[in-house]
């Protein structure tokens, strides 16, 4: 593949990609989960990887059907240029919610990608869901770690939700040093699953308290609620929900304060416009 300068179809830097594929070389999975495709640079070459083995299959997820930043293209469009999904070694499934496809997935998976959209809860919802279908000595990578530090860009400076599941996720972590950085800071690590994940994973949950970036629709937690429900106690599902009401109402709170503050400078600048006027 050409890349294209700014055209941010390349959302994984030669370092990452390397990082991903050395874990892919070291630990010979069998059956990888893919969540967040975007234009399907990263997807392509996990495709072509798993093409090359004799017992691997890829199950690429995505909840957009088109291409996040261009809506005239298909989600993960540069590995259709290639590739044609089948119903053996690469499974194309976008325009639901990851628990809605975890049924035809199924269980075994040995390898997971998350890289959705940063912010809370985001990954996290994800991760809580796909858990049940791990098994153990599974590597869930995680991209864009560190994402704020990195990239200095204030208006993701909230873009940290799959660090927190790197810090509250009990198993054994991997976490490199990334020269091209300042510091060696790391834009990519993973966790692998054990049993004391299993056994610790409410620590995960307890994270979903931190504050939401956005509010996800009434249907999606539905959705994350009622498969939670099936796998974990029924005070986990009713603590997602109570959560989700405090969010809900904490995100009105801050927009009601945006829209009242931006309403009193809109009346300010009216005044100051009348005066101006007034005086000529």
């Amino acid at each position: 593949m050409d890349k294209k300068d700014n055209n941010f179809s390349f959302e994984m830097t030669s370092f990452e990609n390397a990082f991903l594929f050395g874990l892919l070389k070291k630990y010979k999975p069998t059956k990888i989960l893919e969540v967040g495709l975007a234009a399907g640079a990263t997807t392509r070459m996990l495709v072509d990887h798993v093409f090359k083995q004799e017992n691997c299959s890829l199950f690429s997820c995505d909840l957009n059907n088109n291409y996040y930043r261009d809506e005239s293209k298909r989600t993960a469009y540069l590995a259709l240029d290639k590739y044609t999904p089948d119903q053996k070694k690469w499974h194309l499934l976008t325009g639901k919610y990851l628990p809605q496809y975890l049924n035809y997935i199924g269980g075994d998976i040995d390898f997971c990608i998350l890289d959705t959209v940063h912010s809370l809860p985001g990954e996290l919802l994800d991760f809580i869901a796909v858990l049940p279908f791990l098994r153990e000595g599974t590597v869930v990578v995680l991209h864009d770690v560190n994402m704020p530090l990195i990239w200095q860009d204030l208006p993701r400076r909230n873009a940290h939700s799959n660090k927190v599941i790197l810090d509250s996720t009990v198993g054994e972590k991997i976490i490199c040093k990334d020269p091209n950085n300042f510091g060696g800071i790391s834009n990519i690590s993973a966790v692998v699953i054990n049993k004391d994940t299993y056994k610790y994973i409410n620590n995960v949950f307890s994270t979903l308290s931190f504050s939401w970036s956005y509010l996800p629709s009434q249907e999606e937690i539905e959705v994350y609620a009622n498969h939670y429900l099936k796998f974990y106690d029924a005070d986990t599902e009713e603590y997602l929900r109570n959560i989700y009401f405090l969010q809900k109402e904490m995100l009105e709170r801050v927009n009601n304060t945006k829209n009242t503050k931006k309403s009193k400078e809109n009346f300010i600048n009216k005044i100051k416009n009348l005066l101006k006027k007034s005086v000529l």
